[in-house]
């Protein structure tokens, strides 16, 4: 789990700890300095994956840092990545441009959308936002602690409830999820994608197969739900009218859905 703290004035140096309960805390991690932690100015819409998204911009609170603009290159390489958080996640982003606009205010421009398979969606005026550099630190879960709501106390800050539900270790979101006519059927077909899959033209294309649930719909009837172990099915278009398909991890999780309407052929 990725751990950001900041505090102002900071004390220079904080113990990160956590447990079930104030009287079973452990120490998790040491921060040695502030992490970059600000807040939405404005609303963010969301936005395309898999190529800049030149339209919207991130408008951030972000007190005692010096943002920077980076060349494509750069960008594309890893540099400047920022969290914000939705209310059902949080969007990891990079940016081209950056501009101070007012105090501690910058206005990031030329976007990468949806990065390490996390999605795009409207993140709201106030949101957090995180800056994603070597100041954070992860701290390690014991299984048995996923999905236990914990208490997490940060030096002499108060206690606060966290429950951690290891959504890092989901499956990616399928992608190139289309439909076609094939007589009285829908030939569905995917891309698999993943923290193991290089995107890089330069590697060998990846195997596109996996295990992936198939769920119909009718309205919001469920019709039928089936597991297929290639990136690619069969189903009869009779009453159907929308499909959605997600990867099933190892652990037989299901991680993020990818949905289409379908439409009489």
């Amino acid at each position: 789990m990725l751990v950001g703290v900041a505090a102002n004035p900071w004390p220079g140096r904080v113990v990160l700890q956590a447990g079930g309960d104030l009287e079973t805390l452990s120490e998790r991690v040491v921060f040695d300095a502030p992490c970059g932690v600000g807040m939405l100015r404005d609303s963010l819409p969301a936005g395309p994956l898999g190529r800049w998204d030149e339209g919207a911009q991130v408008t951030l609170w972000m007190p005692d840092e010096d943002l920077s603009s980076a060349i494509d290159s750069a960008v594309l390489s890893g540099a400047n990545k920022l969290l914000i958080e939705r209310a059902d996640g949080w969007e990891l982003l990079a940016w081209r441009q950056a501009v101070l606009i007012d105090e501690d205010t910058w206005q990031l421009k030329g976007l990468l959308r949806g990065l390490s398979g996390t999605q795009t969606g409207v993140a709201s005026a106030g949101a957090r936002v995180l800056l994603v550099d070597d100041r954070l630190q992860f701290v390690d879960m014991n299984k048995d602690e996923i999905g236990l709501s914990l208490s997490w106390k940060a030096g002499d800050a108060d206690a606060v409830s966290f429950t951690h539900e290891d959504k890092n270790g989901l499956s990616w979101c399928v992608g190139h999820l289309k439909v076609e006519a094939s007589g009285t059927d829908w030939a569905v077909s995917w891309t698999r994608r993943g923290a193991d899959i290089a995107d890089n033209w330069n590697l060998p294309e990846a195997v596109n197969s996996g295990t992936f649930r198939v769920e119909t719909y009718l309205g919001e009837a469920l019709v039928e739900s089936l597991v297929v172990h290639e990136a690619r099915v069969s189903l009869s278009s009779i009453g159907i009218d929308r499909i959605r398909v997600a990867e099933v991890a190892s652990d037989n999780r299901v991680g993020e859905w990818a949905s289409i309407p379908l439409f009489a052929a």
